[in-house]
C-alpha cells in the first residue's frame, strides 16, 4: 500500500511539475510578448520626438503611419506653397541690443508664430536668424485642390501679420 501511495504521489508530482512547467512557459512568453511590444512603442515614441524636432505633428504622424511611403529617395512631385517670414529692420534692432536680448526676442518671434504655422498646417523648412520659411503642402483627405493649399499659406501669414505689435 505505502509503495502504491508513494508511486501516485509521484505521479502527482510529475503532472504537477509539468502543469507549472507549462504556466511558466506561458507567462515567459506572455511577458516577452510584452517586453517587444514596449520595446516597439518606445523605438515609435523616440523616432516621433527625433522627428518632431524638425517635422510638423500631422507630417510625424504621417511618415509613421505609412513609412514605405513617406519615406523615399526623390521625393513626390506636388503643387505647393512656400512662405518666407522674417521681422522688418530686425538686422539693424540687433545692432543696438546685447546677445541676450536678441535671444529672446527670437524666441519671443518664434513662440508666437510657431503655433501660427502649426495651426495653419504649415511645415517649418528652415530658420535663418529671424526668418523663417515654411511649406505647405496638399494635406490628404483635407485639400480639395490647390486653390486651398494657397489659400492656407496666405491665411497663415495674415495671421502671422496680425499677431506681431506694430
Amino acid at each position: 500500500e505505502g509503495w502504491r501511495r508513494s508511486r501516485v504521489a509521484t505521479k502527482t508530482m510529475q503532472q504537477d511539475g509539468q502543469r507549472m512547467a507549462a504556466v511558466f512557459n506561458d507567462t515567459d512568453q506572455r511577458y516577452a510578448a510584452l517586453w517587444e511590444e514596449r520595446q516597439a512603442l518606445r523605438s515609435a515614441l523616440h523616432t516621433n520626438q527625433k522627428f518632431s524636432s524638425y517635422l510638423n505633428r500631422g507630417l510625424v504622424e504621417q511618415i509613421l503611419e505609412r513609412p514605405e511611403r513617406e519615406l523615399h529617395l526623390g521625393g513626390r512631385r506636388t503643387n505647393a506653397a512656400v512662405l518666407f517670414g522674417d521681422i522688418v529692420g530686425f538686422t539693424q534692432r540687433c545692432e543696438k541690443l546685447t546677445p541676450e536680448a536678441v535671444v529672446e526676442d527670437l524666441n519671443t518671434w518664434f513662440s508666437v508664430v510657431d503655433p501660427i504655422i502649426d495651426s495653419h498646417g504649415g511645415i517649418i523648412d528652415k530658420r535663418i536668424g529671424d526668418s523663417v520659411m515654411v511649406v505647405f503642402v496638399p494635406r490628404e483627405g483635407i485639400d480639395r485642390s490647390e486653390n486651398d493649399v494657397w489659400s492656407r499659406a496666405i491665411g497663415c501669414g495674415l495671421a502671422m501679420q496680425a499677431a506681431m505689435p506694430i
